[in-house]
């Protein structure tokens, strides 16, 4: 299990920050299924703030990510109880995910592309 941490600062105002439990492969297949396309938006909370990224290492190294046990694990359910968001064991604050959705729809276009280039090469053959 992994514990991911997110936490910065918004406008010199305030901390904005929040955190998962996750399994580690739900983690890595998180981060090889996003791009710097994914990656180009902001995340809003509150009426109107919200944190941005330009890119994918921006994204991932707002994030702290630390191995815990079985037991850290049970404590911090029974502090914090279940998630109701089916990617986390347990979550609290703001934390800025992509949704399944917006990730799949890059996923499809990134096989329309390689769709593309394939038909590129058939013809080439000809």
């Amino acid at each position: 299990m992994l514990f991911i941490s997110f936490d910065v600062n918004y406008a010199d105002e305030f901390d904005v920050y929040g955190f998962v439990v996750i399994d580690k492969s739900a983690w890595q297949k998180y981060k090889k299924s996003i791009t710097d396309e994914t990656c180009e938006r902001e995340f809003g909370f509150g009426t109107n703030e919200s944190v941005s990224f330009s890119n994918k290492k921006d994204y991932l190294d707002s994030f702290k990510v630390k191995k815990i046990s079985n037991e850290e694990l049970l404590v911090l359910k029974k502090l914090f109880g279940k998630s109701s968001d089916k990617r986390f064991h347990i979550e609290y604050g703001f934390f800025p995910m992509i949704e399944d959705d917006e990730l799949e729809e890059d996923d499809e276009l990134e096989e329309d592309d390689e769709l593309e280039e394939d038909d590129e090469l058939e013809e080439d053959k000809d």
